[in-house]
């Protein structure tokens, strides 16, 4: 596949609409115009990727098409605009790395080394993909951080993980570095930025159970020092679930070591949504999860 790509989505029950003409694309990274050309009978729910070669010489649109599932959350949507996915493919620079294409956006160092360990666990090499994953160092921080990789800086393409009780904040963000949030609920994972329930460790505890979760614990060699922090009177009365929480977050870089963990001992089936979502987003055609109804 050439080393740039477009995504149009399905209107409801027709199928889905690409333009497959050979067409201008001026420079890197451009957009390409869409003219509405019925390709086949598909199934609603998917996406088709057209491949475009982004360095110009004419800017030929390949005619092949790659089917990929849409996310839930964005059935039944009109088409929104294209938008450029350059970088994707085998093409590498004069020095033989793959040039960024996509930035994953996550708060801090424990999303980074989550999302990181969930890739390895999928068979995937991001940093070959030309994806990176970047801790912006507090929510308040995103819509620096997008301004700076995405439409208006970078061009790059964008994708995100953030805590549910931090939605706003990632809203005002996204809308100041340019992005098009919808009031809607799942406007924001539109934008390929999804949320966790609580935060990432709720979402690995939950997804673990606390069996399994006590027993990456233990062979980390730290259950004396959870047994002591369940025994002081302020924990008193607490789930296990909500004891765990509270151990993985009372001693600095303990959250980062058990993201690693926790995601090592997952059963890929069990995978949380928002975890696969994002890598998802970011992933070259062929390499996506098919997330089932969870």
């Amino acid at each position: 596949m050439p080393s740039g790509a477009t995504v149009v989505t399905a209107q409801r029950s027709r199928g889905v609409l690409v333009d497959r003409q050979r067409s201008c694309v001026p420079g890197p990274g451009a957009l390409l115009g869409v003219r509405p050309v019925r390709v086949g009978p598909l199934v609603p729910g998917l996406l088709v990727v057209g491949a475009v070669d982004p360095r110009g010489r004419g800017g030929l649109v390949s005619s092949c098409v790659h089917v990929v599932p849409v996310p839930r959350t964005a059935r039944g949507m009109r088409a929104r605009p294209v938008r450029s996915l350059a970088g994707w493919g085998d093409d590498r620079d004069q020095g033989g790395v793959t040039p960024p294409c996509a930035v994953v956006l996550v708060e801090g160092d424990s999303d980074r080394v989550a999302l990181l360990a969930l890739a390895r666990r999928r068979g995937r090499d991001l940093a070959a993909e030309g994806v990176e994953v970047l801790a912006v160092g507090g929510v308040t921080n995103i819509g620096a951080a997008a301004a700076h990789h995405g439409p208006r800086g970078r061009g790059l393409q964008l994708a995100g993980l953030y805590d549910a009780p931090e939605e706003e904040h990632v809203r005002r963000g996204l809308r100041r570095a340019g992005l098009g949030v919808g009031p809607g609920p799942d406007a924001l994972a539109w934008l390929d930025f999804h949320r966790c329930t609580a935060d990432l460790e709720d979402e690995l505890l939950r997804a673990l159970g606390v069996r399994l979760s006590l027993e990456v614990v233990e062979a980390a060699g730290e259950l004396r020092s959870y047994r002591l922090l369940a025994q002081m009177p302020a924990q008193e009365g607490w789930t296990e679930q909500a004891l765990l929480h509270r151990f993985l977050g009372v001693r600095s870089g303990r959250k980062a070591r058990y993201a690693e963990l926790l995601v090592d001992a997952l059963p890929l089936e069990r995978v949380p949504a928002p975890l696969d979502a994002v890598l998802d987003a970011v992933a070259p055609p062929g390499r996506r999860v098919v997330l089932e109804e969870r």
